[in-house]
């Protein structure tokens, strides 16, 4: 990141590939559409590289996600509209059985359902700590809190996914 802040494009070549999925995914986590979250990735490195003067050597990824989350946020705003959330490549592709694939996609849509009971910034804190490559202390950076906040919000939305998939499991 520090290539980038000096101006080095190619170093933002590198960024990009090493970050773009992984920020897809989070994007896609969080109820983008497909496209919507292709255009998102797009719209972030954009920022950082129109922004890259303002990086000032914190944690990289952390920087690089907080400008993902507020392009997402400012997407939707746009949209007027909240989206779906999307829990894709949470579960392996290939199973050893129809049956396994049904029981797959099955718990999929049950997490998906429960992940959605969950206040929006619990489940960001939960799919941040779950899938993307950031500490407690950059997930605090990204959602502009304190890793305390971060520790609490991820109690209270791990406890209340057992307990939602528990009380499902029990019906």
């Amino acid at each position: 990141m520090t290539r980038v802040a000096n101006g080095d494009r190619l170093a933002l070549d590198r960024l990009y590939a090493e970050l773009g999925q992984g920020i897809y995914g989070y994007l896609r986590r969080m109820g983008a559409t497909p496209e919507d979250a292709a255009d998102i990735v797009q719209e972030v490195f954009l920022r950082i590289w129109q922004q890259r003067q303002r990086y000032r050597g914190a944690q990289a990824s952390a920087w690089i996600y907080r400008i993902a989350r507020n392009a997402r946020i400012d997407h939707a705003r746009q949209l007027g509209v909240r989206t779906s959330l999307s829990i894709p490549d949470v579960m392996p592709e290939t199973f050893e059985s129809p049956e396994q694939s049904l029981a797959a996609e099955q718990l999929g849509a049950r997490l998906q359902a429960a992940l959605m009971t969950l206040p929006d910034a619990t489940r960001e804190a939960v799919l941040l700590s779950r899938f993307s490559p950031l500490s407690l202390d950059g997930i605090a950076s990204v959602l502009e809190t304190t890793p305390e906040n971060v520790k609490v919000r991820l109690h209270r939305g791990l406890s209340a996914l057992k307990a939602c998939l528990e009380d499902e499991a029990n019906d």
